[in-house]
């Protein structure tokens, strides 16, 4: 395998809520574990518990994206912090999905979904 594949079957990335009720950390590319404060999982709301799990995911995905460049620096030899621009209407399309407000930032509602296209 490649250095770059090497890194990111070996990344580890760990964070937790900022009230620290919920906790979780990334393994390799796919193992993702989540672990929760005792008795938190049967107390707390569904709200309260996607807000959280929300806030996670963001400071998981984070980490993981500086790993990602960490590890893509290493295998191209030079600093790389970030994606390039768009260069194809697929590509600024894809962007603008993925960087668009969460739609649990807005009101909730019986007919709000969100929807996403592979590639």
């Amino acid at each position: 395998m490649g250095v770059l594949a090497d890194r990111l079957d070996s990344m580890h990335v760990r964070a937790a809520t900022p009230d620290g009720t919920i906790s979780g950390r990334l393994n390799g590319r796919t193992d993702v574990v989540l672990s929760f404060a005792s008795g938190y999982y049967d107390k707390c709301s569904e709200r309260d518990l996607e807000r959280r799990l929300a806030a996670l995911a963001s400071l998981l995905w984070a980490g993981r994206m500086r790993a990602f460049y960490a590890a893509l620096s290493e295998a191209y030899e030079q600093t790389i912090t970030g994606e390039g621009r768009p260069i194809s209407p697929r590509d600024v399309e894809y962007a603008e999905l993925r960087d668009a407000p969460s739609t649990t930032d807005l009101p909730r509602s019986r007919d709000a979904r969100r929807s996403s296209r592979g590639t």
